[in-house]
């Protein structure tokens, strides 16, 4: 289970409403934590005119004390019994950016069947968002990476970097 499953499980677990309310407001406090943290610690470690590379490697310390800070304030605020369910059923390891090695995002414009994708590879992972052609014609211009993307999580690291599309892989 991932944090975007958190409501689900608390419900099949038969948590109430407002022990519900304040688990998602430990875990939303947790987020809050990682991004700050994010924003002294994550680095861009390369950029070619095609991809931008963020080393994340720096996250993994203080993810430990993250992480159980977030299984103490579950253990804080659950019965004993659904606490311990709950914590076993979050796969820790891969809590923050697909797992425990080494983490780096990787950001790229991809040429599809169906148009121009921003897409952005994890350890265990992607996704992608496609890109309204209006605004991002695939006419062999760099795009603004920020205007891509457009997550804010993103925005302290992206700077004015611009990338040429690439055919999908």
């Amino acid at each position: 289970m991932t944090i975007y499953g958190l409501p689900d499980a608390l419900t099949l677990l038969g948590v109430s409403a407002d022990e519900q309310e304040t688990v998602v407001g430990v875990m939303n406090d947790i987020k809050q934590r990682i991004l700050a943290e994010e924003k002294q610690r994550v680095k861009v470690s390369q950029v070619t005119e095609t991809e931008l590379i963020l080393d994340q490697s720096a996250m993994l310390e203080p993810m430990k004390q993250i992480v159980a800070d977030a299984q103490e304030g579950i253990r804080a605020n659950l019965p004993q019994d659904l606490a311990g369910a709950l914590i076993e059923a979050i796969n820790w390891e891969e809590f923050y950016a697909g797992g425990p090695q080494a983490p780096v995002t990787t950001f790229r414009i991809e040429r599809t069947p169906n148009g121009l994708v921003a897409q952005r590879n994890y350890q265990g992972g992607g996704m992608g968002f496609p890109l309204d052609s209006s605004h991002f014609p695939d006419d062999g211009t760099p795009i603004s990476i920020r205007a891509a993307y457009g997550d804010d999580r993103w925005v302290p690291f992206l700077g004015d970097h611009k990338l040429l599309p690439v055919d999908d892989r």
